[in-house]
């Protein structure tokens, strides 16, 4: 089952996360783009998924049964707080999430996505972001990595993503680290095989083995 509650329907009269609780059992991708969003509390909408009679395993609740999230196109500033007021933070309850759209957004650097180990795709296209430092709590489960257009300016910036071991698609258009797009300035797209060997394909072209 999937939901949409995009283009300002988290400001209508009906509580969303009422809504969500009608078919929390079952949702599997949810919409809340373009919605304005500043703050998204996660840790309600996990509660609000989670099926409240479903068995503890171990000691901990059963995650929701939610694989595909987007919260592009709003006004998000982080993914985890430390200072400032836009902030996601994403509980163990979601830990099952396999796509992730923060595209267009705020966000300036990247970090509380340690309990998303299926996070097999993930979207930050066009934000702020200056460093990949905080992707690496993802793992080797990450395979594709939309990180064009942000503030990417060496490619120190690159190397928390060493530790993805299982990425093999990376997109990097649009940052400083490539130069002006025409050939001047920055790095070529082959020396980030020496950098992240792990990766295949770099916006759509393929690196040399």
């Amino acid at each position: 089952l999937a939901t949409t509650l995009g283009r300002g329907q988290l400001g209508s009269p009906v509580n969303p996360m009422a809504a969500l609780r009608a078919f929390r059992t079952r949702l599997v991708s949810l919409d809340l783009s373009r919605n304005e969003l500043t703050v998204v509390d996660v840790g309600v909408l996990g509660g609000a998924l989670q099926d409240p009679d479903a068995p503890l395993t171990g000691n901990k609740p059963t995650p929701s049964s939610l694989r595909h999230l987007n919260l592009s196109q709003n006004r998000l500033g982080r993914l985890c707080g430390g200072g400032g007021s836009a902030r996601v933070h994403f509980p163990e309850a979601m830990s099952q999430l396999e796509t992730l759209d923060a595209s267009e957004n705020e966000l300036t650097r990247i970090s509380g996505l340690d309990k998303l180990n299926n996070l097999r795709v993930l979207n930050l296209s066009k934000n702020k972001i200056r460093s990949a430092a905080g992707l690496e709590a993802l793992g080797d489960s990450l395979f594709m990595l939309k990180l064009d257009h942000n503030l990417l300016a060496t490619p120190a910036a690159l190397r928390p993503l060493s530790c993805n071991k299982g990425l093999r698609v990376l997109t990097l258009a649009g940052n400083p680290l490539l130069g002006d797009g025409h050939g001047h300035g920055g790095i070529h797209r082959a020396a980030i095989l020496c950098l992240l060997p792990q990766v295949r394909t770099i916006d759509s072209k393929a690196l040399p083995k």
